[in-house]
Parts: structure tokens; sequence; C-alpha cells
């Protein structure tokens, strides 16, 4: 990491933080109410799902336009200081529209029901509608690129290096077009990105598994699955940025829709809890079941990002520490 572009998003100074909140306000409350009329389920008391709602494709376009928009507005606020903010912003947006709906206790009673062939075949369902998401999240992060590389033309005191340290940069293709690099370069920060993706994968697993588990039979809870995502996904970002510190969030956010699929996976795979309790279609067969795809997406980005930022600021802050350890003192 480039010490002058890392030390350049350490410093949020009060009123780039007045407009940091400024900027997670107004993308919630797009969210909650734009966003809401192409979210909201048929059934009044249903879950934010693609399976609660018609014209599912129509939804995602939509979505996707509002998220170009709020995530384009949000690095305008505050991209300069928080690489990715956009992200960010529409990742907090989703996630605070999902908490309006059901959980996926609703999915489990009225589309799976006891059948355990039907629970298999409705996490399949779930895990491509978790890929769709991520379409979402994918234009919030292309939305943020083209603006920072926007402002990074018009401003004179902007460098190539900026560019580099958002998501984008690292996308295929895209990123080539963005900030163009030698191909070791680049070979190299796909490797030590890979490295990131698997570690932060395998430990928001882990993580996410004892987060959210209370008891087996216990009902599922938005707040308990929210905490449980971001707590994992941030931790687990922070372990992989240690180790392979990757030059943008873009793995940390890659291992998000993979932790979905395989969450949904393990729940296609796994038996409903037997005994007197096997016949009570509430019970998820899985931990990874208490998730909604939307909130696998949108609340794991929120922890990937921030986990992004804060393993940033920690390695800029250590870099500082060093160099003034080196630099020799005035004799008096």
């Amino acid at each position: 990491m480039e010490s002058a572009v890392v030390s350049s998003y350490i410093h949020l100074r009060p009123h780039d933080k007045v407009l940091s909140l400024v900027a997670w306000a107004i993308a919630v409350a797009l969210f909650a109410s734009v966003g809401w009329m192409a979210l909201q389920p048929d059934d009044p008391r249903g879950a934010v799902s693609l399976l609660t709602r018609a014209g599912a494709w129509l939804t995602i376009l939509e979505i996707m336009a509002l998220s170009a928009v709020v995530s384009g507005l949000a690095t305008v606020l505050v991209g300069r200081k928080l690489p990715d903010a956009g992200v960010f912003a529409v990742a907090l947006g989703l996630a605070g529209a999902a908490l309006r709906g059901d959980t996926t206790a609703y999915l489990l009673i009225n589309l799976a029901n006891s059948d355990t062939a039907a629970r298999g075949a409705l996490a399949w369902k779930l895990a491509g509608e978790g890929m769709v998401w991520f379409l979402v999240v994918a234009v919030a992060m292309i939305s943020a690129g083209v603006v920072t590389r926007w402002h990074a033309a018009g401003a004179a005191r902007a460098a190539p290096p900026a560019c580099r340290a958002i998501c984008l940069a690292d996308m295929p293709v895209l990123g080539g077009l963005l900030a163009p690099s030698g191909a070791d370069q680049a070979r190299r920060a796909r490797f030590d990105g890979l490295k990131t993706m698997c570690v932060s994968l395998v430990a928001a697993a882990i993580l996410f598994r004892l987060f959210v588990t209370g008891s087996p039979l216990g009902s599922v809870q938005h707040g308990q699955t929210c905490f449980a995502l971001v707590a994992a996904l941030y931790l687990g970002g922070l372990i992989a940025y240690e180790l392979y510190p990757a030059r943008s969030a873009f793995w940390g956010c890659l291992s998000v829709p993979l932790l979905c699929l395989l969450g949904y996976v393990i729940c296609a795979l796994s038996s409903p809890p037997g005994g007197q309790y096997s016949d009570i279609a509430s019970v998820p067969p899985s931990s990874f079941y208490r998730a909604l795809p939307i909130q696998y997406i949108s609340v794991g980005t929120v922890g990937a990002v921030a986990s992004f930022w804060s393993a940033r600021r920690s390695a800029a802050l250590r870099q500082v520490g060093a160099e003034a350890s080196l630099t020799p003192r005035c004799q008096g």
C-alpha cells in the first residue's frame, strides 16, 4: 500500500464525518422509500426476496438503477476519504430495507413447509438469488469507480494510485481500463487478492456459525442474524488483510457471495433436526438458513468494506509510527 494513498484515508476531519453520516442517511432513506416500492413483497408480511414478489427481474433492474445513483452520490460526498463509500452506502441501504420484511422463517413455512426435498430445492433457489443480489453490489462498485476516476481526472492533486484503492480497480477487464498496470503487478495483485478472499471466506464461515447459533430451535431474528453476518465478515476480513494485504476491498467483498453460496449449499445438503421438532417448518435445518440472500449480500458487504477501511488505517498508523521512529531528532 502506497503511504500517500493510505494516509489520505485515515484522517477524517469533523466535516468528513458529518458528510459520511449524511451519505449513509441518504442511502437508507432512499432504499427505505423508493427502493421499498420495488422490494416490497406481494404479501405485506412476507420476507424481502425475489421469490416473494412478482416481476423479480424488473425489481432487480430498478434496484440496480437506484444502486448506481446512491453509490455515485455517496462517492461524491465522501469518496475521497473512504474508498468505495458508495458500495458501503448501497449495502447499508439494502440491509435497512430488508429489515422491513420477515425472516427466512416465512420462506420455510410458506414455500417449503416440513418437506425435506422442498427445503433442499428452496436452498438452491436462494443460492441463485444471492448471486443475483450481488449484481446490485457490482453495479455500486462500477458507479463508485467511475465517479472516483472522474474526480481523479478533475483534481490536480489526485494520483493514479488513488484509483487503485477501489473495488473496480481489481475487477476483471474493467479494472485494467480504470488504472492500467503491468502484467506482473496485476498478476501479483490478483494472486494476493485470491488469498485474501479464501482466508476471509473460511474465517467468516466459521465465525458466522459461532455467532448465529443459540438454541437450534430458537426463532430466527433479524438482529442476531445481522450481527452475526457483519461481525463475521468484519473480523474475517481483518484476519485476511493482516495476512495478505490486498490493495482494494474487492476480494473481501467477493467472499460475501461465496459465503452465501456455501451456506445455502450446506442448507441443501443438511437434514432437518430429528425428534419431535422435525415437522416444525420454521426450524431451520442449518444455521446458514437464518439469513436471507439479500442479508448475506448487503450486511456482509457492509462488514467486508468496513474491515478494509480498518485494515488500511491500521497499516497506515503502523507505517507512520515506523517512519517516526526512524526520523532523527533535532539536537538542542
